[in-house]
């Protein structure tokens, strides 16, 4: 039975005002005037509801409101005539008419994408009936055959569906495009650039590997200046890591090596100063504590 649009707007409006009254009272009951119940919005007076649709034979109205408190919408139902709407359970809501589907002629039964499954939903009878279940996800269902068949789009195919067998048959094969092998002038001359820039990089590789290996035979040959032999002494140390720091360093390096051996030279002479007043001394007066 269809109903004009005037009609049905009026039916609906009326069915919102009907059910809207209790929703009224509550918000006319007392409470805090704060700021903080001022603020709460739709928290506090509602959700308006959306998605009304009428049953196929439409006695009756479906559509989704969130009271206040809740975090989700949920599915309503309330008769023509008014009176108090009902909420739906899980199993009766999935058996409702859907939201946005593809109706037929008779405005009774529905096509639609559920979780990329194709379902039907017949909206007088409340039954469900699902089309598909693949893992891949389908869309856009659609009448087909004088609403003997459905069909509907997977991976940018079309597939077709008769409901009294329910066999599945592909009606389009399209496929990413084949890269053609034959190249083009522009693809050929830009392939024989690049073996060009390719042999010019290697040809120059090699001059330079020849050019490196004649200088490294022409240089002159470079010498390490040697430590003193037993000179543990950290102005030694540091002076024998000259390679690994810079000009200044090195100099600073230098000047603490020609100081320790200096200091060194001064030591012997020492030395052989005290062997010499030993042995100048008599015997019996040289003093037990020298040396």
């Amino acid at each position: 039975m269809h109903i004009s649009s005037r009609v049905t707007t009026a039916l609906a409006v009326a069915a919102v005002v009907t059910f809207a009254e209790p929703t009224a009272r509550l918000a006319d009951a007392p409470f805090s005037l704060s700021v903080d119940s001022i603020m709460r919005g739709p928290k506090l007076v509602g959700y308006p509801p959306t998605g009304l649709r009428w049953s196929g034979d439409s006695a009756r109205l479906y559509f989704e409101w969130r009271r206040p408190g809740e975090d989700e919408p949920s599915t309503w139902v309330v008769a023509r005539d008014g009176g108090e709407p009902r909420r739906l359970t899980d199993g009766e809501r999935r058996s409702a008419p859907p939201v946005a589907g593809m109706w037929d002629a008779a405005h009774r039964r529905a096509l639609f994408a559920n979780e990329g499954d194709i379902v039907l939903v017949d909206s007088v009878t409340g039954t469900r009936r699902q089309i598909t279940r693949m893992t891949g996800g389908e869309s856009n269902p659609r009448w087909a055959k004088h609403e003997t068949a459905v069909t509907f789009v997977r991976d940018n195919n079309l597939f077709l569906v008769p409901l009294d067998s329910g066999s599945i048959e592909q009606l389009t094969d399209i496929a990413p495009r084949k890269r053609d092998a034959r190249e083009s002038d522009s693809q050929k001359f830009v392939k024989n650039e690049e073996e060009k820039l390719i042999d010019h990089t290697r040809v120059e590789a090699e001059k330079k590997k020849r050019r490196d290996e004649k200088e490294k035979a022409n240089a002159l040959p470079k010498y390490v200046r040697a430590m003193p032999v037993g000179c543990v002494t950290p102005c030694c140390r540091n002076a024998s890591s000259s390679r690994s720091r810079t000009a200044t360093e090195n100099a600073i390096a230098s000047r603490s090596l020609m100081t320790c051996t200096r200091r060194r030279f001064a030591a012997c002479r020492v030395d052989r100063l005290i062997v010499y007043i030993r042995l100048a001394l008599p015997a019996a007066g040289r003093p037990g504590g020298l040396c």
